[in-house]
């Protein structure tokens, strides 16, 4: 099962984002745009994780507790690729996201799972392969604050030609946690 560890945006959240999706995609030639739905801030990708792993990973998820904490959303950023590149809202340095990072790190090695051991750069995929038409117009992004209140575990996979990311588990400020099977 593919799995990652992320943060899942409200609505109004999620409406903010997308304007710069749509924005990216209208001085693009081309390029796979993220779709509404599929916006989060990934914590950790776990990617392949064996079933018999799945729920001792949903446990960890149930027993993460955190302060709510605030992350700011601020500029666009760029990973350069042959293929085309990957933009990306940033997320500016942040003690509390990192500390989140570095525990659940630490607590999936402990599982005996593979995890990357890289560093973090906490931002929010807009588009992959992509290639613009012209230089980069200026695109109009007013820097925001997302009040972070719980994380959650994703599969991911495909349907039909379709991504699918589904919430299997997610751990709650308010310590109450629930699975979704």
């Amino acid at each position: 099962m593919r799995l990652f560890i992320a943060v899942n945006f409200d609505e109004k959240t999620l409406n903010n984002i997308y304007k710069e999706v749509n924005s990216l995609k209208d001085q693009s030639l081309k390029g796979r745009f993220v779709h509404k739905e599929h916006i989060h801030l990934t914590i950790k990708f776990l990617g392949d994780v064996l079933d018999e792993k799945v729920k001792e990973i949903q446990k960890m998820i149930f027993n993460t507790h955190f302060d709510p904490f605030e992350i700011a959303i601020s500029g666009l950023g760029v990973f350069h690729n042959k293929h085309g590149d990957i933009y990306w809202l940033g997320v500016k340095e942040n003690e509390d996201l990192s500390r989140l990072y570095n525990d659940i790190h630490y607590r999936l090695k402990q599982m005996d799972l593979k995890v990357q051991e890289r560093d973090y750069t906490p931002h929010i995929t807009l588009g992959r392969n992509v290639v613009l038409r012209d230089k980069l117009e200026k695109i109009d992004f007013t820097d925001f604050s997302y009040m972070v209140e719980q994380i959650s575990l994703f599969k991911s996979f495909n349907d039909e030609n379709r991504l699918i990311h589904e919430v299997i588990a997610e751990s709650k400020r308010d310590k109450t946690f629930r699975a979704k099977k």
